[in-house]
This record gives C-alpha cells, structure tokens and sequence, in this order.
C-alpha cells in the first residue's frame, strides 16, 4: 500500500477534488479503501489508503488558483 493520495495532495495543494481521485479509479489505476463506492459521498482525506494497480500516472492537475475562469 502506497499514500497516494498524500502524494496527490502534494502535488495538487488541496485543490484535488473526490472528483480526480475518481477518474484515476476508474481509469484502473487505483483503490480507495479497497473500494470506490465512498468516493460518491465521501470527500478523499489525508490518509486514506490507497492501492496502486498499475504504474502511477503522471499527474498535471493544476491548483485552483491558477485554473482558468469559463463564462458560459
């Protein structure tokens, strides 16, 4: 078992939404707790545990700060 998500939010600062932890689960590259079904309702925290099934992507998500404001 790896703090992946620690590393996440290393790299992200705390703009990682349940949102992106959910596109690398269902991309095959991780569990969350062994399962993805919390995700839905349950925001990721520091510590969870985290299961790494294939190799670890490389991550270019930007913190929110420096996201791009879209009018619509």
């Amino acid at each position: 078992m790896e703090k992946f998500v620690d590393r996440l939010f290393e790299i992200c600062g705390q703009s990682l939404t349940k949102t992106k932890i959910r596109q690398l689960i269902d991309q095959g590259y991780c569990t969350l707790n062994g399962t993805i079904h919390r995700i839905a309702t349950t925001p990721c925290k520091r510590g969870d545990r985290v299961e790494i099934l294939k190799k670890e992507p490389q991550l270019q998500i930007p913190k929110l700060s420096s996201m791009p404001i879209v009018y619509e």
